[in-house]
């Protein structure tokens, strides 16, 4: 998230997070539609700017090429890589 927000932005979002679940960033079962809906939260409509971002990076990093889909949020995207078996 450090790429997308500065440092203090990305600490009140996943502050902000550890608020709305009990799971800490970097727990395999931290919950990623908690984090979707707190960005909507805080940014309202450009919260989906700020997750395509995000998912452009990850998918990136996994050597994938992203493809936007219609009505698709980050959830949705992470939900297809898990059952892909990233």
């Amino acid at each position: 998230m450090g790429r997308v927000f500065s440092g203090e932005v990305a600490s009140l979002i996943l502050r902000k997070v550890g608020e709305k679940s009990s799971l800490e960033p970097g727990n395999q079962a931290w919950n990623v539609e908690v984090f979707s809906d707190v960005l909507r939260k805080l940014l309202g409509s450009s919260s989906i700017i700020v997750e395509r971002l995000i998912l452009k990076g990850l998918f990136s990093k996994l050597g994938l090429d992203f493809i936007e889909k219609e009505g698709y949020r980050l959830p949705d995207y992470i939900k297809e890589l898990r059952e892909s078996g990233y």
